[in-house]
């Protein structure tokens, strides 16, 4: 009996454990990372942002020029705006990027005029995880199209730590010091631009990833997102920064750069920056593993001595059965046989109890509880599949910011592409 009770203890100690911290106690280690100690890591930060000028509109080759000029900074990710004409988009589409030593070019949320380049493979240090988008604030007619920001998430190969990489074109003319009856409403749409994003931003943050940000804010000096906001290039209306993860440290920026000699009337912005923090889960996965194989031999032990203890008592009864002589000793001897039955008798009454009902159940309830559900999933099914997975073009949807970044795009107001005055810079 002490045997068990030690068993029993050491397995509702086991599964304490396991329950309360999801790590047992197996070594300093596992109680270090237990109480969230950090294991360092470093992501290298290397970002180019570029407005592409549509107003007026720039023919074909200069267009060209001026994206391959971009890509080749030096730069992972691409964030480029007014990407709206059809053949500023082909200029932009990862194909046209591709460099078989670089790795390859993927261009995401390419149907909006914020989308984002990204290089993959090679010696990019990136894997894809989402991509998404959300609408700021609508257009106005001959003011501005639909504004929208635009992001990827991206996690690094070596760390396993997420990083988000955010685009945006804020409305034009609201602070250039002209005056104009549409001033007022820029004025508004820019705030609430602005307002939205940060919202967004505090969103990924607190999922513990930072954000690096890019785009053309048609606005200088720019006040900071958060406290946490650390702008690397902020010079003119073309902004790249990065507002950090609580935790998270800025230790080096390498470059910061504005270029010039483009054929757009912006020149681009270049950022090269170490961001460090702490590594995702470190050691988190061996403990648990181990947990549950540990519990189940152990479990399996008393289970099979029971048997062997209780066969030789079984046995003393049919040997002295014959032996009539010592009445004495029937007593003690039959003392160990009746302890045998009541063990034997709850094990063999709970599979016969269960088996029963187990059985009736399937068999009754079967097909006329099953035959329901098996039509629901079948109607079902085809709804989500146009949704589809992650990819260059998410299906339409309006996403808040979900727990994995991921978004789809707002169908319901398209943005507005007719009219160089639509545009907007």
């Amino acid at each position: 009996m002490r045997a068990k009770i030690g068993v029993l203890t050491a397995l509702v100690t086991v599964a304490g454990a396991s329950l309360v911290g999801g790590f047992g106690l197996v070594g300093g280690a596992v109680a270090a990372d237990k109480q969230g100690a950090c294991v360092p890591a470093e992501d290298q930060i290397r970002a180019v942002t570029l407005n592409v000028q549509a107003l007026p509109l720039m023919p074909r080759d200069k267009v060209v020029a001026d994206v391959d000029k971009a890509a080749g900074l030096g730069a992972d990710v691409l964030m480029w705006q007014e990407i709206q004409p059809d053949y500023y988009k082909d200029a932009v589409r990862a194909e046209k990027l591709n460099d078989p030593k670089r790795g390859e070019w993927r261009t995401f949320q390419l149907d909006l005029a914020v989308p984002i380049s990204v290089r993959l493979g090679g010696d990019s240090p990136w894997e894809y995880v989402s991509d998404g988008r959300k609408l700021m604030h609508g257009g106005r007619e001959k003011v501005s199209p639909n504004r929208y920001i635009s992001w990827v998430v991206l996690k690094d190969r070596s760390s396993g730590r997420k990083t988000v990489f955010m685009n945006t074109h804020m409305v034009s003319g609201a602070w250039n010091g002209k005056e104009n009856t549409a001033d007022p409403w820029r004025k508004e749409m820019w705030q609430q631009h602005r307002t939205e994003q940060t919202r967004v931003i505090d969103d990924f943050n607190a999922k513990g990833m930072s954000v690096v940000y890019g785009g053309d804010f048609n606005r200088q000096n720019v006040a900071p997102f958060s406290a946490r906001d650390k702008q690397v290039v902020d010079t003119g209306i073309d902004h790249l920064g990065v507002v950090l993860a609580p935790g998270d440290t800025l230790p080096a920026v390498q470059t910061k750069q504005s270029v010039g000699g483009f054929n757009s009337d912006h020149p681009a912005k270049l950022m090269k920056a170490t961001v460090s923090g702490c590594r995702p889960g470190a050691g988190t996965p061996k403990p648990t593993t181990s947990r549950p194989t540990t519990g189940k031999p152990t479990t399996k032990e008393p289970t099979t001595k029971a048997p062997t203890t209780k066969a030789p008592t079984t046995k003393a009864p049919t040997t002295k059965a014959p032996t009539t002589a010592p009445t004495t000793q029937a007593p003690p001897t039959k003392a160990p046989t009746t302890q045998a039955p009541p063990t034997k008798a709850p094990t063999t009454q709970v599979p016969t109890t269960q088996a029963p009902p187990t059985t009736k159940a399937t068999s009754t309830q079967g097909p006329t509880t099953q035959a329901p559900p098996a039509v629901a999933p079948t109607t079902r099914a085809p709804r989500p599949a146009p949704a589809g997975g992650p990819g260059t073009e998410p299906a339409p949807g309006v996403p808040d910011v979900p727990a994995d970044g991921a978004g789809v795009p707002d169908v319901k107001t398209p943005e507005h592409t007719g009219g160089l005055a639509s545009t907007g810079r």
